[in-house]
């Protein structure tokens, strides 16, 4: 895409990187007079205005200290470029911390420069080919590979090409290839963001070393929403049977193309935790053939390829790299089997805001509007109010009686920091 120059309210200062659904630069924002990482979308066609858009639409209500925050979304009405802008993280990148050696740098990027890691974000065609020119872009494929009909149609040859994982050595590394305790304080961190966002109904699917930014102060940011699926939606961004993410950090169910859950997350952190214990990914090599190990191969073990690595999370990483999810531990076990603790308290703000108590009244008069509609008249009934005093919840329970009374109820909503 041709770079994004700024306009009257954003002077553009930096270039921080580019990504295969955009580019991010630090800028000045004139108005609130401070410097944000303004992400500008690459112009594609209007599937991929709506991804960007629902992207911004689905972190901008979540608040949290170990999510970046989201302000603005606008098009620029010069260039027609779609830009959002967020919080400019004073830190680096997860692996480049811990096992790069990199001190926390000022301004890094919240995208990883093209041939770098994000070159395993990868299309497969139907056939299991990877079309050429695509290894930087996050795109959806035709179809999941199964183990039964890519690569080569005799089983022979199949077998031979699904080879034992790349591991870092014949022999073990003598000590991890971090620092355990900067570790921890970070896992600590992505298992609070991960909590809040399971909790909110959101499965980030994307989660690996880039995707986590470490501030200068140890404090973790959780980023790079462009992927989320929000289970509160009947239809969510991807679907069913089309393979996105990040190729090394795909759960089997995401890999084969299947819905996934919270579960799926966690065993991207178990991809993600065994390379910077070991080094390496669990499962490299080409891209189809490291989706079909995430379906059918164990992954080695870590107290196999480290020495010294405390038992409790060897055992952590094993379970959380198990094929079905269910087998895969919950955040409040890894948290007990590892000794850490919470830094937030759990505010469930979606579901609090779905209780409706009280406003029984208020109730009875929007069920008259809605009987005058069902005898063929117009009713427009507006719900005003301070912000927690339980409009959502009011209008959420009246959608409730209608849809059982035979309604059919459209949804809308006016995304007020859209520009």
């Amino acid at each position: 895409m041709d770079e994004f120059q700024g306009n009257a309210r954003y002077r553009i200062i930096a270039k921080l990187g580019t990504g295969g659904m955009g580019t991010v630069y630090e800028a000045q924002d004139r108005v609130r007079g401070i410097r944000v990482a303004l992400k500008a979308m690459a112009p594609r066609n209007a599937q991929s205005v709506g991804r960007f858009k629902r992207e911004f639409r689905v972190v901008a209500d979540l608040h949290h200290p170990n999510l970046v925050q989201l302000y603005d979304l606008a098009c620029d009405e010069d260039s027609g470029v779609w830009y959002y802008t967020m919080d400019l993280v004073d830190g680096t990148d997860l692996a480049s911390l811990l096992i790069g050696g990199h001190e926390v740098a000022s301004g890094l990027s919240t995208q990883t420069e093209p041939g770098g890691r994000d070159n395993w974000q990868v299309v497969v065609d139907d056939k299991g080919r990877e079309p050429r020119g695509v290894r930087s872009t996050l795109q959806l494929s035709q179809r999941a590979p199964s183990p039964t009909d890519v690569l080569d149609p005799n089983p022979e040859a199949h077998a031979a090409t699904i080879m034992a994982p790349v591991v870092p050595g014949e022999d073990p590394r003598p000590g991890p290839a971090c620092d355990l305790t900067l570790l921890y304080n970070c896992l600590s961190q992505i298992l609070d963001a991960l909590e809040f966002l399971h909790t909110q109904g959101i499965v980030h699917r994307d989660l690996k070393p880039e995707n986590v930014l470490v501030g200068r102060q140890g404090d973790v940011r959780l980023l790079d929403f462009g992927i989320v699926k929000d289970t509160n939606l009947e239809h969510a961004t991807g679907s069913a049977g089309h393979v996105i993410g990040t190729v090394p950090y795909l759960s089997p169910e995401q890999a084969s193309g299947k819905e996934v859950g919270a579960s799926s997350d966690l065993y991207s952190l178990g991809c993600l935790l065994f390379e910077l214990v070991t080094g390496a990914v669990p499962f490299d090599g080409a891209a189809v053939r490291v989706l079909l190990m995430h379906q059918t191969m164990p992954a080695p073990s870590v107290a196999t390829l480290v020495r010294d690595v405390p038992s409790e999370l060897t055992d952590i990483i094993d379970r959380l790299l198990a094929k079905r999810p269910e087998a895969r531990p919950s955040i409040n076990e890894i948290r007990n089997l590892l000794g850490l603790s919470s830094r937030h308290e759990r505010r469930p703000e979606r579901e609090a805001a779905s209780l409706f108590v009280g406003r029984e009244a208020e109730l009875a008069r929007m069920h008259k509007a809605l009987g005058s509609a069902a005898s063929g008249g117009l009713s427009l009934v507006f719900v005003a109010g301070e912000s927690g005093s339980g409009k959502t919840a009011l209008a959420e329970a009246l959608v409730a009686d209608a849809v059982r009374d035979g309604f059919m109820v459209f949804r809308g909503r006016c995304y007020e920091r859209e520009v």
